[in-house]
């Protein structure tokens, strides 16, 4: 599987352009021509159920939502979003010398992303935040409405040993990793993300 940018009310990417928007940073970065793939983390969670559902699903799965915009336009959709009229540009040798200093890469930024989820689409799934206009402004709502709605919590659960290796002391468990999403509307959306690792207690 291979993943878009997933946006959030709370860290990761969004927060981060949000952050430069706010102060007047939200304008064209580069060209402007490049696509940007990005995905509201609400249809990522549906999507991993969707994947666990259909198991005949195969082959590579691009996780990313149906409508890749140019950056220009993605850029100005988070600005009407956020409220803020004012998008200074950033050319992409402000952008490097930017990503000298944070120790990152601009390829992100300036790399043209052109991709959509054929074989999701296929399967018949549906979006419940297609297009990057609302789903930018349901994104800078639930910011607003719910100021830490992304949580982290470990789950430890008992699983079968099957190298048999009892005799080395204590039970076998998978440490599960759950985030909570509270949304704009109220609802809380709990997913498991990920297994972190195994342990014997």
């Amino acid at each position: 599987m291979g993943h878009a940018l997933p946006c959030t009310g709370s860290g990761g990417v969004f927060e981060a352009f949000r952050n430069i928007t706010r102060v007047g940073l939200g304008g064209t970065q580069g060209s402007g021509t490049q696509y940007v793939s990005w995905l509201h983390v609400e249809d990522f969670l549906r999507m991993l159920d969707w994947c666990l559902d259909h198991d005949h699903l195969s082959g590579p799965l691009n996780m990313c939502s149906p409508n890749p915009m140019p950056n220009r336009d993605f850029m100005q959709a988070l600005r009407e979003a956020c409220g803020v009229k004012l998008g200074l540009p950033s050319p992409a040798w402000m952008l490097e010398i930017g990503a000298f200093f944070m120790r990152t890469e601009t390829e992100l930024l300036l790399k043209s992303r052109r991709v959509v989820p054929g074989a999701l689409l296929k399967s018949g799934f549906e979006f419940k935040n297609p297009t990057w206009p609302e789903a930018a402004v349901e994104i800078e709502r639930s910011w607003r409405d719910c100021p830490q709605p992304l949580f982290l919590g470990d789950n430890l659960v008992e699983v079968e040993d099957e190298a048999g290796d009892a005799g080395e002391g204590g039970n076998l468990y998978a440490v599960e990793r759950w985030i909570r999403l509270g949304l704009a509307n109220g609802e809380q959306i709990l997913h498991r993300l990920e297994i972190a690792g195994v342990m014997r207690l």
